[in-house]
């Protein structure tokens, strides 16, 4: 619910590596967590951090070799900068990736 509506934040907490876009910008939305569990995903196929420096956002489509097509493609749903264009909750647990 609400995957779109941007809150404004009190107050940030997060490992810059793994904050959404977003949070930069003192807003947050559940795709704010989306994005985290992208990161998260990206680091456990490639054991390394997708962004070592975070000079701005700067994310084109991955393509990991050794994984389907499927996979790479919830991995580059996850990490759309714009939460507008992200992957949902709901959606990423439905991808056909897991079915």
């Amino acid at each position: 619910e609400n995957d779109n509506k941007l809150d404004l934040l009190n107050y940030k907490a997060g490992t810059s590596k793994y904050i959404s876009p977003e949070l930069y910008e003192d807003t947050y939305c559940n795709k704010s967590d989306v994005w985290s569990a992208g990161i998260c995903l990206y680091m456990l196929l490639t054991n390394k951090p997708l962004y070592d420096n975070l000079n701005g956002y700067k994310h084109t489509n991955l393509f990991l070799e050794n994984y389907s097509d499927g996979l790479n493609d919830l991995l580059n749903n996850t990490l759309q900068v714009d939460p507008i264009d992200r992957i949902s909750c709901e959606d990423a647990i439905q991808h056909r990736c897991f079915m």
